[in-house]
């Protein structure tokens, strides 16, 4: 009998201690987050559609289509009520534990200030000079099959400036926009509120170019290539000084060395203000439509950035060719970047989502 109590008792504290350390982990990561999770499991789709339509307004439609081996993963939004959806458990903060990735509620906030918006907002970096942040975004809910892999953010700003023009001679306009990383592979766990596993550098492959626009971005460490594409408003005539250019897109092919690490030698430069026109009447507060699909069908980025304010629309379609493979089946994490230069504003983002085969048509109806 006396065995019997001495085992109950030793299996009794077994289980205390594990409880213990079961709550003490989960504490651990709803602090590091700064608030309660929330996760969606089913009905992706509709969650995304639902979101889309609450960030855009009334004033826009929203219609999805699958094609064959579809998924969907809403990484953050707001979805049909004041509540700011933020699915923490997939989303690592890229930074050097700065504040700079800071959570705005919906409804009014300092983020907003005077302008009469309300959304939720997830502030990536202040109106900082030569700042940097990121979101490492664990997309692997969603599978790649070979076909369109589409990233789709909505993202906007409130307020910035950039250096006297005496320093710098640089006009006051918003730069650096935001950049999208696809088919990333970490080579080790990434560090919540840590630079690790980054390469953070600006104007990669435009050494010797009249004008240089990309601000700070991180390349992460990867087993695998990767793509990044950035919409860089900063590219607008005249403030450039570029007559060269097309656009306002910038798109680098990272080449991991065989342990997984990055440095300036395996970031290739494929595209520097180019695309198709440029963003209009930019203005504090206008919401950002960028939307990046792979195709692996033909190997081609496209890419299409709205104004939804102004309806304003640039785009890009971009053939990769010999310089990428098309990515083996199989799951991927996503990068959001925002940076600054010597022009320097607050980028936020409102909604963020990861598709394969989901094609969604954004109309304007009123």
């Amino acid at each position: 009998m006396n065995k019997v109590i001495v085992i109950g008792v030793i299996v009794a504290l077994l289980i205390i201690s594990i409880l213990g350390f079961y709550f003490l982990i989960m504490h651990h990561n709803s602090s590091t987050t700064g608030s309660s999770q929330k996760s969606l499991t089913t009905d992706q789709e509709f969650y995304i559609s639902e979101s889309l339509k609450t960030v855009l307004g009334n004033g826009f439609s929203v219609e999805e289509s699958n094609g064959s081996s579809s998924s969907a993963q809403l990484l953050f939004g707001t979805i049909g009520d004041p509540s700011f959806f933020v699915n923490y458990s997939y989303i690592y903060y890229i930074e050097n534990g700065s504040g700079y990735i800071k959570i705005y509620p919906a409804g009014p906030s300092s983020y907003w200030g005077a302008l009469p918006y309300d959304l939720g907002v997830m502030r990536i970096v202040p109106a900082k000079p030569f700042s940097a942040a990121a979101l490492m975004m664990n997309s692997q809910d969603v599978y790649y099959t070979g076909g369109n892999y589409t990233v789709m953010l909505v993202g906007t700003f409130s307020n910035g400036s950039s250096e006297p023009a005496g320093l710098y001679n640089t006009p006051d306009y918003p730069a650096d926009g935001f950049s999208v990383g696809m088919f990333i592979t970490p080579v080790h766990n990434w560090i919540n509120m840590s630079t690790k596993y980054t390469y953070e550098r600006d104007n990669v492959g435009m050494k010797g170019w009249p004008a240089t626009q990309t601000g700070e971005i991180f390349y992460p460490y990867s087993k695998t290539p990767y793509i990044i594409v950035q919409w860089e408003p900063f590219w607008y005539p005249p403030l450039s000084r570029d007559s060269w250019t097309t656009g306002e897109f910038n798109v680098w092919i990272v080449t991991p060395n065989f342990s997984g690490g990055v440095t300036y030698n395996n970031i290739k430069l494929l595209v520097g203000g180019g695309g198709n026109g440029y963003i209009h009447g930019l203005r504090r507060g206008d919401e950002i439509l960028m939307q990046v699909t792979y195709d692996g069908y033909n190997n081609t980025i496209y890419a299409k950035v709205t104004d939804v304010n102004t309806s304003s629309v640039i785009t890009l379609d971009l053939p990769l060719n010999s310089t990428f493979s098309v990515p083996s089946d199989g799951r991927y994490w996503t990068e959001v970047n925002a940076g600054t230069g010597a022009s320097f504003w607050n980028w936020g983002l409102t909604f963020v989502s990861v598709m394969n085969n989901v094609y969604v048509n954004i109309e304007k109806v009123s």
